[in-house]
């Protein structure tokens, strides 16, 4: 199964522009999947994604009878982070940034044993960033790809042609 992006991520990606519909949402740190609790003030309430996407800024919640609920009692709206997987977030960079993320294995000088590195190419095969750096090596293809989409998610808005 595909690897959810971290809250820090997806709270990025959202300011980015990322509003694909998806079934998993953050709401803080809390990953909120269709009809659970959503935390709000009572058990009655929960996230129907359809719904929450068709009013994606509006972060929308509804209770069982389908009356909306705007805000918790407190008067604060809820916010919401579209918690998409790792290979979705990369397709999204990809075909809309042209931002392309590469996972390879390798070795450092520093770090002889495998490891896993990413790169970040532009769609005319020009190495944007490369993580060369021996402390930011990683032991897993998805460790890897989490900080590759995080990079990659930081250069949107800059020069990346």
């Amino acid at each position: 199964m595909d690897q959810i992006i971290s809250w820090e991520t997806a709270k990025l990606a959202k300011e980015k522009g990322f509003n694909i519909p998806v079934s998993r949402y953050y709401r803080d740190e809390k990953l909120i999947v269709n009809f659970e609790d959503s935390g709000c003030n009572e058990e009655s309430y929960y996230f129907d994604a359809d719904s929450l996407n068709e009013n994606w800024n509006d972060g929308r919640v509804v209770n069982k009878d389908n009356n909306s609920c705007w805000g918790c009692t407190k008067g604060s709206y809820l916010t919401v982070n579209s918690a998409p997987t790792q290979s979705l977030l990369q397709k999204w960079l990809r075909e809309v940034h042209n931002l392309h993320i590469q996972i390879c294995i390798g070795t450092t000088i520093d770090k002889p044993t495998k490891c896993w590195v990413y790169y970040i190419q532009n769609d005319k095969g020009r190495t944007i960033q490369w993580n060369t750096n021996s402390d930011e090596v990683f032991n897993s293809y998805e460790e890897a790809l989490e900080q590759g989409l995080i990079n990659a998610l930081n250069l949107i808005n800059e020069n990346t042609n």
